[in-house]
């Protein structure tokens, strides 16, 4: 094992994973607790912080300063609809620091605000740390997964909380993509032939959709992605929690919902209650806690039917981003050959069962491990990156248009959706006015190309001491580089002046 190890990272909403690859091979990374996956659990505690198994195991006690499916709002703006659903449903407290989304914990009387990298960062140092244990040699580089929609501030500071635990992140790759090239690596027997593959990712908080074709086992090209990142497992963990703390306050009378380590209970009770009714064998989920609230104990049952009427608005939500895809390449559904079933939340039968119907039984491919998939995947990736022969060639695709303002408040697009990356584009513009001093470029992330606004603004750069003239005779190139770790960098000139140029500084 060389001293300069680098690992993948699936840094997941509700349980996160490591893997390396040697001996030819992918392989997942245990920890201390026996297991190949952490929660994505952080508890701040005597003034330092916990992460995985004994943060989550120790969520009731301490529930305000417990941390969990930070995912869902890292890289976001405070005011984003998002942030706001989640924090209606936490019990730790998401404030508002200059715009951000940041978490307050308590200690001995004291506030501490961190924000959601820091948190990743946590998670992503444990990972490190079973990793030196494991391989017996320091961990300094890696390779970490993000939903297909992530956007490129999102990116940004997954690869900002990976530097913070102290890690080179050298690559960002789509998680889908990551679970494409485990499947690939597991059949390279069938190296031979060319698939359409449909990546069907759903984990904890996010649903991705890809569909790429492959040629062998190791050649990758992404045709589309789509996806949704506010729907995943904890929405359909949140409809059992709800069931179960209005059939508890109908009999004991309301508080319930109010008691922070109560529902925490409640909330392991309904994760394990889904993950028993995703069992072919058994129809029935018991719910059983002793002195929950006011000494009262729940005593509750759920049938499967029970549990997929409680969610039937949420499985619709499921195939629009299969449909959407499918539609975006060009594809109708027995075009896929196969549809590769990764996270968690695809092992729901009513799940794999709507898939199978939509395609066909025989399309649906489950062989693969969906908790350690996407980690595999990124251990092969990152393993590419750092040595000459590479195992798989990756061309992915940039999940949302980019694209800037134009003085009409329209978004003129500069890279669009689906467009392959690595790229470089380059667009000119002029001044709209007489004598224009100076020059406002907002970049935006959407497809709303008539009202710009409508979409994320994702950085603006400001242009001051342009040449004196009048409008449309001075010229700006504006260029758009979106790299290989599936990063955007920005920069604008005004035209004849080398001077006068400015970068663009991502907006966290």
């Amino acid at each position: 094992m060389p001293d300069d190890v680098v690992i993948g990272i699936d840094l997941g909403t509700t349980y996160s994973c490591a893997a390396v690859f040697r001996n030819g091979k992918a392989v997942a990374i245990p920890n201390a607790f026996g297991t190949t996956t952490i929660p994505s659990y952080v508890a701040y505690e005597n003034d330092t912080f916990i992460a995985g198994h004994e943060a989550k195991d120790n969520a009731s006690a301490n529930p305000n300063n417990t941390v969990f499916a930070i995912k869902r709002i890292i890289g976001r703006r405070f005011d984003e609809p998002e942030v706001a659903l989640n924090r209606s449903r936490w019990p730790f407290e998401v404030v508002n620091t200059a715009g951000k989304p940041s978490i307050q914990l308590t200690y001995d009387g004291e506030l501490h605000t961190v924000n959601p990298e820091d948190i990743s960062a946590e998670i992503l140092r444990a990972l490190k740390r079973d990793a030196e244990d494991f391989l017996n040699t320091p961990v300094e580089r890696a390779v970490i997964t993000v939903p297909a929609n992530f956007s490129a501030g999102q990116k940004k500071a997954t690869q900002v909380a990976g530097e913070k635990a102290g890690l080179k992140v050298i690559g960002v790759i789509n998680e889908p993509t990551a679970a494409a090239v485990a499947y690939g690596i597991e059949n390279r027997a069938k190296g031979g032939e060319r698939a359409t593959i449909l990546v069907f990712d759903f984990g904890g908080g996010t649903l991705d959709v890809t569909i790429l074709k492959a040629q062998g086992h190791n050649v990758f090209k992404v045709l589309t992605t789509q996806g949704n990142t506010q729907l995943g497992g904890e929405d359909f963990d949140q409809r059992i929690m709800e069931k179960l703390v209005a059939d508890f306050e109908r009999e004991h009378g309301s508080g319930l919902a109010k008691n922070a380590s109560a529902m925490t209970l409640v909330r392991r009770e309904a994760e394990k209650g889904k993950r028993t009714l995703s069992t072919p064998a058994v129809k029935k989920a018991r719910f059983a806690i002793q002195s929950l609230h006011n000494r009262k104990p729940m005593m509750a049952e759920m049938t499967r039917e029970e549990f997929e009427n409680l969610c039937s608005d949420l499985y619709p939500k499921v195939l629009i981003p299969v449909k959407e895809a499918l539609r975006s390449a060009g594809l109708k559904p027995s075009d896929i050959h196969q549809v590769v079933l990764v996270g968690g939340s695809s092992k729901m039968l009513r799940i794999q069962a709507m898939l199978a119907d939509y395609f066909s039984e025989e399309q649906i491919f489950r062989n693969i491990n969906p908790d350690e998939a996407i980690a595999y995947g990124a251990a092969v990736f990152a393993h590419s990156l750092s040595e000459e022969d590479s195992l798989v060639e990756v061309e992915d695709v940039i999940s949302s248009t980019l694209g800037l303002e134009l003085d009409d408040k329209s978004l003129l697009a500069v890279l669009k959706k689906d467009t392959p990356y690595p790229v470089e584009r380059r667009q000119e513009l002029c001044t709209a006015r007489d004598n224009q001093k100076t020059a406002v470029f907002k970049i935006y992330e959407g497809e709303n190309l008539k009202v710009a606004a409508q979409n994320k603004l994702w950085a603006t750069l400001l242009l001051t001491n342009i040449r004196q003239a009048k409008a449309g005779e001075v010229t700006f190139t504006v260029t758009f580089n979106y790299d290989v770790r599936g990063m955007l960098h920005a920069d604008v000139k005004e035209d004849g002046n080398h001077v006068n140029k400015a970068n663009i500084e991502i907006q966290l």
